[in-house]
């Protein structure tokens, strides 16, 4: 692509944004959005590169409603993360490489600019490492952008979902170069005109009257209502849609995450120490001998309780942040641990757990439903051993029950995890049972 290696100015941060007012609510978006909106629920139909991009704009609609965000580090994480998904949709759905670097370029500009332009972003990581410096080794996109249309608008019919998506980022507020130009405006809105009539010019025609001699004043309302394509309303209400979406799904989860945490304190927080029977000991030393190689690399621990023993494992060695889709090694370690877990009859109980950072994502609303979440994907896996079918539940407690104090980045680290209990099943358990409930 020519000259997208070159460095341009960055734009001016914070330059478009009004002061808050002191009553107005703050409302934080999506900070670690892994998991993709899944795009059947939105399929616009007819545009590949929009309908791969979904995750992103509905992204970048929060950010431009976003007055702080508390972890922009995760943000920016997440929002790499999204962009190689994104890459590989479109490789899927067999969309050239330039056309993907370009969509890309598009996307990452999008973001980099309403991320720059806020109080929040002007200052923080992104300054110095945004998503077009990462991709691109550019720092602001603001000219190049409009060149790609410019150059793509000469064979437009090939081009046709780029310059659509192109299209869509000027909709949803994209100026570049037209920020800090003078008669910045009416130039962007003469690019905004341009590149829709050449877009409009692609649609197929509309069939003609049946009698064009004859047109009454209802028929020409009916006409002068067509000059909007279809893919234009389609575009616009799924827009409209998803922000109306993002707003209230995160509201309700601001609310019901207090009933979580609620809920889970009903069960008391100071447990009776008890000795593991000599059964639990036994099967705990054993696991530990099995997984000597896994508990040396540090990728998990086994520690005895009262009547079972709990496989531990750190989310990070399992999933990426806010997401619930296991890598590839730790679906082997769970393999391997399903096999181990064929030798006890008891009961086999999958726990997710969280940190106390508040999440927000378009499929996880809060930390109780991701962590049930992971703790599905544990189960899914266990339950392919058919010796573990109907043994197995998964059960999620987000940030009720941390292991260590939610004071640092290595603790919260630590407090994500997801537990693997194997009950024992012997006559100490239920002689335990009996002596705990008459407490």
């Amino acid at each position: 692509m020519r000259d997208m290696d070159r460095t341009i100015l960055v734009p001016r941060p914070g330059g478009v944004q009004r002061p808050l007012d002191a009553n107005e609510q703050t409302l934080e978006p999506d900070l670690s959005r892994s998991q993709k909106i899944p795009l059947s629920a939105f399929k616009i139909g007819v545009n590949p590169i929009i309908d791969a991009a979904t995750t992103l704009l509905s992204l970048a609609i929060e950010l431009k409603q976003a007055t702080q965000i508390n972890n922009i580090n995760m943000l920016h994480k997440q929002c790499m993360n999204h962009i190689k998904e994104f890459e590989q949709q479109l490789r899927q759905d067999e969309i050239s490489s330039e056309t993907i670097a370009e969509a890309r370029y598009a996307i990452c500009s999008l973001i980099d600019e309403i991320v720059l332009n806020s109080p929040w972003g002007a200052n923080s990581i992104w300054s110095t490492k945004s998503l077009l410096s990462v991709f691109y080794k550019q720092t602001w996109g603001g000219e190049q952008f409009y060149k790609i249309i410019h150059e793509r608008v000469k064979v437009a019919l090939n081009n046709q979902y780029l310059l659509e998506l192109m299209y869509l980022c000027l909709q949803l507020g994209f100026k570049g170069k037209y920020q800090v130009e003078d008669n910045g405006f009416e130039r962007l809105e003469m690019e905004k005109e341009q590149l829709y009539a050449v877009l409009k010019k692609l649609q197929p025609e509309q069939e003609k009257d049946l009698s064009p001699r004859w047109r009454s004043n209802v028929t020409d309302l009916i006409e002068k209502q067509r000059a909007v394509p279809l893919w234009a309303v389609g575009i616009l209400t799924v827009t409209i849609l998803l922000g109306l979406y993002m707003s209230f799904s995160y509201q309700l989860s601001q609310k019901a995450e207090p009933v979580y945490n609620s809920i889970a304190s009903l069960v008391p927080e100071n447990k009776v120490d008890l000795a593991s029977s000599d059964s639990v000991i036994n099967y705990a030393k054993n696991l530990r001998q099995l997984l000597s190689t896994e508990i040396g690399r540090g990728l998990l621990q086994v520690v005895e309780d009262i009547d079972h023993v709990a496989i531990i494992i750190t989310s990070n060695q399992m999933y990426s942040s806010a997401s619930a889709q296991l890598n590839e090694n730790s679906i082997a370690l769970i393999e391997k641990i399903g096999q181990i877990a064929t030798t006890t009859p008891g009961h086999i109980q999958v726990v997710g757990h969280s940190d106390d950072q508040k999440i927000f994502t378009a499929k996880y609303h809060s930390n109780w439903e991701l962590s049930l979440a992971r703790a599905n994907s544990v189960v899914r896996i266990l339950n392919q051993n058919q010796n573990l079918a109907g043994r197995v539940t998964a059960e999620g407690r987000g940030a009720a029950e941390p292991r260590v104090a939610n004071d640092t980045d290595t603790n919260r680290a630590l407090n994500r995890r997801v537990e693997i209990l194997l009950w024992v099943k012997d006559k100490f358990k239920d002689k335990q049972t009996v002596e705990v409930s008459e407490l």
